[in-house]
């Protein structure tokens, strides 16, 4: 896929570093969207943890537990 012949390559060393510098910024892409899509997971969780703590511990319709302990931690399961 990336070992091809180029018509601006004059010479086999050329051809494949220009072959090379292709396959990093396709792995560099591969790599940039799988770290947005993590940071996405994480985001969500951490809006779901924070959610979590909101209703348990501040929201008039929780159950506005204010000990925290190892029966009632901070972050609920």
């Amino acid at each position: 896929m990336f070992r091809v012949y180029r018509a601006d390559c004059y010479d086999e060393e050329s051809r494949l570093k220009r072959c090379c510098e292709e396959l990093q910024r396709r792995l560099e892409r591969l790599n940039d969207a799988a770290a947005d899509e993590l940071r996405a997971h994480l985001r969500a969780a951490i809006d779901n943890v924070v959610a979590g703590m909101r209703y348990f511990r501040l929201q008039s319709d929780g159950p506005k537990i204010e000990e925290v302990s190892s029966e009632h931690p901070l972050v609920p399961r």
